[in-house]
């Protein structure tokens, strides 16, 4: 497509394709910029800088992208859940997606949240809202800052470790559904060890 059609879209499609095509890059580099996603998608730089003024604006629209879809698959999730023992789904869930999308979700926890992005802002409270209040339906008694942080640790580890190749890598002479299968355990073990036991 020529650059006189791109300059043509109507102003939101612009957007949506510039957030397609970064999150396309995002796939080979972390470093994106935003003459290069001009280039990429065959605009002017001024067409890009009409949407985001800087690479900043646009990591936290990727990043906000990012929140909203893993909120998404969180939700689906959570229908299934049927008593608190069922909880660690949620968190295989996170672990899961992270991997599948590991550019992205090193994106959305290794650069700044910039409080002036309401977008990312709003992703991030809703995404944190939810989980929280998960947590609280089925651990009234036990829901504090505390366990929430323990949570949050645990189950952000296991999906930067993975991530880095450090737990759960697969290994070629196992089948696809075995490696599945042994992830799937050790994050229900891991969840039911640190939920067993009530803090004294």
């Amino acid at each position: 497509m020529s650059t006189s059609n791109r300059e043509n879209y109507h102003h939101g499609d612009l957007r949506t394709a510039l957030l397609e095509r970064a999150l396309a890059m995002l796939q080979t580099s972390p470093n994106l910029s935003l003459r290069g996603l001009a280039k990429e998608e065959g605009v002017s730089p001024t067409a890009v800088y009409r949407h985001f003024s800087d690479k900043q604006a646009l990591e936290s629209a990727l990043a906000a992208h990012g929140y909203s879809q893993l909120h998404l698959k969180l939700q689906h999730t959570s229908t299934t859940i049927e008593r608190a023992e069922d909880l660690w789904r949620m968190a295989h869930t996170y672990v899961v997606w992270a991997q599948e999308n590991q550019p992205l979700f090193s994106l959305m926890f290794t650069t700044q949240c910039d409080p002036t992005a309401p977008e990312r802002v709003k992703a991030v409270k809703d995404i944190t809202s939810f989980l929280s209040g998960l947590i609280t339906h089925w651990y009234p008694e036990r829901c504090d800052e505390a366990l929430l942080s323990a949570i949050w640790s645990l189950v952000h580890g296991m999906a930067t470790l993975a991530m880095q190749g450090k737990i759960f890598s697969p290994r070629p002479a196992l089948p696809v559904e075995h490696s599945e299968h042994e992830l799937q355990e050790h994050v229900r073990t891991c969840w039911q060890a640190l939920m067993a036991t009530p803090a004294q």
